[in-house]
């Protein structure tokens, strides 16, 4: 069996790697990136196909909403808000969250709108990338794909 990277060394260096990154394309950031060095201490960078500033809108747009779907739960929690409209919806059409439970239920409500959430921020960074139309649909394919299959109305533990 062989051994993708040596640990520790090559797993803290990726992930410090994919910090720098994210902060770098972060809408935080403002525009102002910072250099982020690779393993060889020249300047990389790993998000080139992906125009930048579609990226930080998407980011900012996911951030946002991350952040009312968690302050909406926890205000639920305590009780002062009680019937909020939810942050992310279902698309027309989609049957996979029709049950009652996935609205009136506090765990699976914040279980439904993250994946929806987090679905439709990889879409946008599918569309934001700037591939040639055909590898883009590619990318839009496996990346629907790996969306759907991550649902959690798959998953017998996540759905009412």
């Amino acid at each position: 069996m062989r051994i993708p990277f040596s640990m520790p060394h090559e797993l803290s260096t990726g992930w410090i790697k994919a910090g720098f990154d994210f902060w770098r394309i972060s809408p935080f950031m403002d525009g102002h990136a910072a250099a982020v060095l690779d393993a060889d201490g020249t300047d990389s960078d790993c998000f080139e196909p992906f125009a930048r500033g579609s990226m930080t809108h998407a980011g900012a747009r996911y951030l946002k909403q991350h952040a009312q779907l968690w302050g909406d739960t926890v205000a639920g929690l305590m009780g002062a808000r009680a019937g909020l409209k939810p942050v992310a919806e279902p698309e027309q059409g989609d049957r996979r969250f029709h049950a009652d439970d996935w609205s009136s239920n506090g765990w699976y409500s914040l279980l439904k709108q993250s994946y929806l959430i987090n679905a439709r921020a990889l879409a946008e960074l599918v569309e934001a990338s700037a591939f040639d139309e055909k590898d883009k649909h590619k990318l839009r394919f496996f990346t629907r794909q790996f969306i759907d299959c991550a649902s959690p109305a798959n998953f017998a533990a996540t759905n009412p």
